[in-house]
């Protein structure tokens, strides 16, 4: 789709608060206890083949506009406990799964990689013995990146792991919002990975950006949209941000004064649809 209608009248006629939305089914739906019955009957009713997110919660820093699920601490080995858990589990699965095929795979966080690259090998190898991944590039083997948490040497790790899609989180160039949301790094180093994430042989490279975050205006923003499309992607996320104080205590730490207006966060939006169709890039196709 490459026709853009952009209806002021109709954008403004749902500018209505809903649901938070980022899973389905939403943590509304989700309860406590959960029958083992329904696990199984699940897996039993489900296809050759299956994909598995893995959510890995660990960051060292924390981002001050973050949403999700996480835990700060610089102790590395509380991941290695996570592992722990999450092998315990996979042996319980390991029955129901032994004649089905495992990929698509997606590790997403928090930051995963959080994990040392020791770490992240135990991971693949559980996955490979317990569940029967199998990395050969026929599926995709995606992961979530912070930028300031993957040297070089850990990115050529992941290839070699098998990993063909990688997701940068940018969010936003300009100095002064990376500031606000505590989340500062250097265009260099998002330059390079994703300059040696091609040379590796990585199939796939995504950024995200984020949209209503403090301190945007029209003309950093168009910067930062600039700066996207010269690295040149395959994929592009533009995400809103959500700022909901009274939930995520870390958004207390952001203003509300420095927040754009309503309208300046759809203005931004625009821009960014503008932006990147004009370059090429098209909306997901569905049906």
């Amino acid at each position: 789709m490459t026709d853009i209608r952009w209806d002021p009248e109709l954008i403004a006629r749902y500018n209505i608060n809903g649901p938070r939305y980022t899973s389905y089914p939403t943590a509304l739906a989700l309860t406590s206890p959960f029958a083992e019955s329904r696990v199984i009957n699940a897996l039993e009713g489900s296809g050759d083949t299956l994909s598995l997110y893995i959510h890995l919660p660990f960051c060292h820093k924390l981002c001050f506009y973050c949403g999700c699920n996480k835990v700060i601490t610089r102790h590395q080995h509380k991941a290695d406990q996570y592992l722990d858990a999450l092998e315990q589990e996979m042996r319980l699965y390991k029955p129901l799964l032994a004649k089905r095929e495992l990929g698509p795979l997606h590790l997403g966080g928090g930051t995963p990689t959080f994990l040392t690259e020791v770490q992240l090998s135990r991971l693949m190898q559980m996955l490979e013995e317990h569940l029967g991944l199998v990395a050969n590039g026929k599926h995709e083997i995606s992961i979530e990146i912070d930028p300031r948490s993957c040297s070089l040497a850990k990115l050529k790790h992941l290839r070699a792991l098998g990993f063909n899609r990688v997701s940068y989180g940018v969010q936003d160039f300009d100095s002064k919002v990376q500031i606000a949301i505590n989340r500062v790094q250097e265009d260099a180093m998002i330059e390079t990975l994703v300059q040696k994430s091609r040379e590796y042989g990585f199939e796939s490279i995504n950024l995200d950006l984020i949209y209503g975050l403090p301190h945007q205006h029209p003309e950093s923003f168009q910067r930062s949209l600039d700066k996207v499309v010269a690295l040149n992607p395959d994929r592009i996320s533009l995400f809103s941000y959500a700022h909901l104080p009274a939930r995520f205590a870390a958004q207390r730490k952001i203003s509300d004064a420095s927040l754009p207006s309503p309208e300046l966060k759809l203005q931004l939006l625009e821009m960014g649809i503008k932006t990147f169709t004009q370059a090429g890039y098209l909306w997901p196709q569905s049906g």
